[in-house]
């Protein structure tokens, strides 16, 4: 997987947002461990602003994480990155399905169709998550 690095920072900015809030810390308390103010931890959550290694660095200490969770796993996408366990779509249209296996470029996804389990697979250029 070849990914722009503005997509990349973006990623690790939303991780640190889901530990943040996972983890009920406001801005204010997570820029006190990162030793930044909140108005720079709202830059890099939202991906306006790179985070630094070492910070990168401190998160996993202070939370016992490995570097990995705040890397994608997944596939990129022109939109984002699509990962094992999401719910997407067609972006021509259809039934929302459930991420289940990605190898390269190719999605399995399933779902249930008039009570039937379907498992099917496609081009991840042909998805979008559904938020």
């Amino acid at each position: 997987m070849c990914l722009s690095e503005n997509k990349l920072y973006g990623h690790i900015g939303k991780q640190i947002k889901l530990l943040r809030i996972k983890n009920s810390l406001s801005q204010y308390e997570l820029g006190m461990i990162l030793d930044c103010n909140r108005v720079s931890l709202s830059k890099i959550e939202s991906g306006k602003q790179y985070c630094q290694l070492y910070k990168l660095y401190q998160l996993c200490y202070f939370f016992n994480l490995p570097l990995s969770y705040f890397l994608p796993k997944g596939v990129d996408t022109d939109s984002t990155f699509i990962r094992i366990g999401d719910i997407v779509e067609l972006k021509s249209g259809s039934d929302r399905m459930t991420v289940t296996q990605i190898s390269n470029q190719t999605i399995k996804c399933q779902w249930f169709n008039n009570g039937i389990l379907v498992n099917e697979s496609f081009i991840s250029k042909a998805l979008r998550v559904i938020n």
